[in-house]
């Protein structure tokens, strides 16, 4: 998740340019000016946390990304929604690792900033040695 032109701080005040996420799984936006309610299909990210792990049946679903201000209202405008379609395979890995950005295939300056995600890992610093843990790696050029 991220934000541009706008602070995402923890739920509690509203503060105008500010608010927090929700994510909204297989159901409609929330209409601007109404409360973003707490349940299995709107997950609220008070906290002021800009990642997030699914656990989501296999199939098709529908992510609505929704910005709402500290007290969970949702807010006017396009600017402030966003829309995937993930499709989870039926006996998905438990674990993996991938590049996150930038996107294989896409041109880039240097220097780049590397972003890289792990599911099921718990991901630590080099010296460390616990079970389903690690650090990674990129290897360039090889």
């Amino acid at each position: 998740m991220g934000a541009v032109g706008v602070t995402v701080d923890p739920s509690g005040d509203v503060v105008p340019g500010s608010g927090h996420m929700h994510i909204l799984v297989d159901t409609d936006f929330i209409a601007a000016g109404e409360i973003i309610p707490t349940d299995d299909q709107h997950l609220h990210f008070g906290d002021g946390s800009l990642e997030a792990e699914l656990t989501l049946t296999p199939g098709e679903h529908t992510l609505h990304l929704q910005f709402a201000d500290g007290l969970h209202t949702a807010l006017e405008g396009d600017q402030y929604r966003d829309t995937i379609i993930v499709f989870v395979e039926e006996g998905a890995p438990e674990q993996s690792v991938a590049f996150f950005d930038p996107l294989d295939g896409t041109t880039v300056t240097s220097p780049i900033e590397v972003v890289m995600t792990a599911a099921g890992l718990v991901v630590e610093p080099s010296g460390e040695v616990n079970e389903g843990a690690g650090h990674f790696h990129i290897l360039v050029d090889t």
